[in-house]
C-alpha cells in the first residue's frame, strides 16, 4: 500500500482500495479499506463475513458518500416532500435481514481471522517440505480468507490436489 499511495500522491490519483478479502485486518496500524479515498469489501459466501452477496464501501469523503447513497437507491433523492430522479442509479440497498446476518458475524470476525491464521501456519508446517510449490508469505494484516499455493509450470494441479487429499488436506 505504501508504494501505491506514493505513486497516487505523486500523480494526484485517488486510490480505491479493493479490500474484498481483508475485512477486519490491520496493516501498519490502519484498517484495511481506509488507505485510499474509498475502500470496498465483499460479503460473498466465500468471505469471512457473508450476507449471501453484496458488499460495502467506506469513505471519509462526503461527496463520494452522497453519490454512493444516490447510486444505490436508483439515483433518487427525497426533499421537501417529493422524490426526484437526479442521476442514473441502481438498486444496491441491502435488506435488513441480510444486514442482521452480517452484523452477527462481525462480532466474531477477529476470532475467525485468528483461527484462519492458525490454519495458515499449520498449512505452512505441513506443506513446507513439498517440492515444486511456492507457499504464501506470512504477512501481517492477512485475513487468510483463502490459502493459495503456486505450482511450478511442470506440475499437474489435479495430482497435487489428490496428494493433498491423501494428506488429509481438502480443497474448499
Amino acid at each position: 500500500m505504501n508504494k501505491i499511495l506514493g505513486i497516487a500522491q505523486k500523480y494526484n490519483i485517488d486510490v480505491i482500495e479493493d479490500a474484498a478479502c481483508a475485512l477486519g485486518t490491520v496493516f501498519n496500524n490502519k484498517n484495511a479499506g481506509t488507505f485510499g479515498k474509498t475502500g470496498c469489501f465483499s460479503f460473498h459466501p466465500r468471505k469471512s463475513v457473508t450476507t449471501g452477496e453484496g458488499g460495502a464501501i467506506v469513505t471519509s469523503d462526503k461527496n463520494i458518500y452522497h453519490r454512493i447513497q444516490l447510486i444505490k437507491n436508483h439515483g433518487i433523492t427525497f426533499s421537501e416532500g417529493k422524490y426526484d430522479l437526479v442521476l442514473p442509479g441502481l438498486n444496491y440497498r441491502m435488506t435488513n435481514i441480510l444486514a442482521a446476518l452480517g452484523r452477527v458475524q462481525l462480532k466474531k470476525m477477529h476470532e475467525k481471522i485468528a483461527f484462519r491464521t492458525k490454519l495458515a501456519k499449520k498449512y505452512m508446517e505441513l506443506l513446507s517440505d513439498l517440492p515444486n510449490i511456492v507457499l504464501p508469505d506470512m504477512q501481517p494484516g492477512h485475513s487468510w480468507q483463502s490459502y493459495m499455493i503456486l505450482l511450478e509450470s511442470n506440475i499437474n494441479r489435479d495430482s497435487v490436489i489428490k496428494g493433498l487429499k491423501k494428506m488429509g488436506l481438502s480443497q474448499i
